[in-house]
């Protein structure tokens, strides 16, 4: 690579960061999990990657110069959060994992939150047009900050789509991008959405709650303050999502899917599973569950776990069956919840990717095989009547890709596209549109 530098100071720090980072790959290769009694995520040990940029970009969140510098700080700086929220949360997600069928939870309720859309584009490019709204959260149970119940979101398309409030008699295919850890505002997706566009594919970009402008007001950029805030934030991603494919349905688009990096790619998998329409689903580099990609991965330097500690005796542990447990392993017992294999699998899983990394500093390296042991388990057990699918993962595919977790978003944004391309065709090929949802 010829911008490295080859002497002088810059060449000396860069030494200095590949043999901190060496060491650190080194010493966390393999992590103790222990994450209580799940089967699916109690493994001996997770194992990641080691990639170097991976590791000095995460140590670079609890830097105390990159704080001294106007940092965000670190996550979870004021514990743990409010105890009957985190209770009501944990309740939420239970319901979801009890429903057995893809869609039963949702399948009678066909609402949706009405989008209002500006009169004009927000930005009109290279036959692109950028379209701006908001609509309020469907999420109206007090586990939202005031700062967060409005809604925000951003439509890519190409400039023949018109008004996005006009119902067509054919519309477009749609994807809705779910944010990653640290996604604030658009312009990350945005730059995936801008050349779908121009291949006739729409993207709706949802700002997640507690990011960007429905941060509250205390937060320090997009730095959770307490551990009840990734819970609320994951609930009211799905809600959300869950309504705008309904809007945009009702309005006569699809085929519609979900797609998301990391965390974007958990909320997506979960979406996918207890949404009561067909969709498709993409994800990239998405962990089978939250906890151990805080526990022992990467960023786990980021959270604060002083502050986690101080705040402990504010949790009732009896309740979480962790009483005697440290601190990690009670936040690993909290984000167990986040689990993807508790739910039931995509409705579509012949429009199915997932892309993962193979030097993944940030999530368990195995967590595409737990994920797709347990959707060939739930199929088992309820076998879907896909008579072309004759495989027992029924069209499900997985992508690697050579990097870690950071340097892939930003090298494979070709091998993303690819993906979505690939799987919105699979949703309109002959085959699949004679397929019906209700027998999933």
């Amino acid at each position: 690579m010829s911008w490295f530098p080859k002497s002088g100071n810059g060449a000396v720090h860069l030494c200095r960061m590949k043999f901190f980072a060496r060491n650190l790959a080194t010493r966390g290769y393999f992590f103790n999990a222990q994450l209580g009694t799940d089967r699916s995520i109690e493994m001996d040990n997770v194992k990641l990657g080691k990639n170097a940029v991976d590791r000095i970009f995460a140590s670079c969140h609890s830097s105390r110069l990159v704080q001294a510098l106007g940092g965000n700080g670190k996550l979870w700086s004021r514990g743990w959060g409010d105890p009957a929220i985190l209770n009501y949360l944990s309740s939420q997600h239970e319901k979801r994992s009890s429903s057995k069928r893809c869609g039963s939870l949702y399948m009678s309720d066909e609402k949706y939150m009405d989008i209002s859309w500006q009169k004009s584009p927000l930005k009109s490019f290279d036959g692109v047009n950028v379209w701006a709204g908001d609509f309020e959260s469907p999420v109206q149970d007090g586990t939202l900050p005031p700062e967060s119940m409005s809604a925000r979101c951003q439509l890519v398309v190409p400039t023949s789509f018109g008004h996005p409030s006009d119902s067509v008699s054919a519309g477009i295919p749609l994807w809705v991008h779910l944010a990653g850890t640290g996604d604030q505002y658009f312009w990350m997706r945005k730059t995936l959405s801008c050349k779908l566009a121009k291949q006739g594919i729409g993207s709706v970009i949802l700002e997640s709650p507690y990011y960007g402008h429905r941060k509250p007001r205390r937060q320090r950029g997009p730095k959770l303050q307490c551990v009840s805030d990734l819970l609320s934030l994951g609930n009211a991603t799905i809600e959300e999502t869950i309504s705008i494919l309904r809007y945009f349905n009702a309005h006569g688009h699809g085929p519609l899917g979900i797609c998301g990096f990391s965390m974007g790619g958990v909320h997506a998998i979960m979406t996918a599973g207890v949404c009561n329409l067909p969709v498709a689903l993409v994800t990239f580099l998405a962990p089978q569950c939250a906890a151990p990609v805080f526990c022992q991965g990467a960023l786990s330097a980021s959270c604060d776990w002083d502050a986690l500690s101080r705040h402990s005796s504010s949790i009732n542990w009896n309740e979480w069956n962790c009483e005697d447990e440290d601190v990690k392993h009670r936040l690993g017992r909290i984000l167990r919840i986040t689990d993807v294999t508790r739910l039931p699998p995509p409705p579509c899983p012949w429009a199915t990717i997932l892309i993962q990394a193979k030097e993944d500093a940030y999530i368990d390296r195995r967590s595409e095989e737990v994920i797709r042991s347990s959707w060939r388990d739930y199929w088992k057990a309820f076998p879907p009547t896909y008579e072309y699918l004759s495989s027992e993962d029924y069209g499900v595919e997985t992508r690697w890709v050579c990097g870690g977790h950071v340097t892939s978003f930003f090298n494979q944004h070709h091998t993303f596209r690819l993906a979505l391309r690939t799987a919105m065709q699979r949703m309109v090929t002959e085959e699949v549109a004679d397929a019906h949802y209700s027998e999933c």
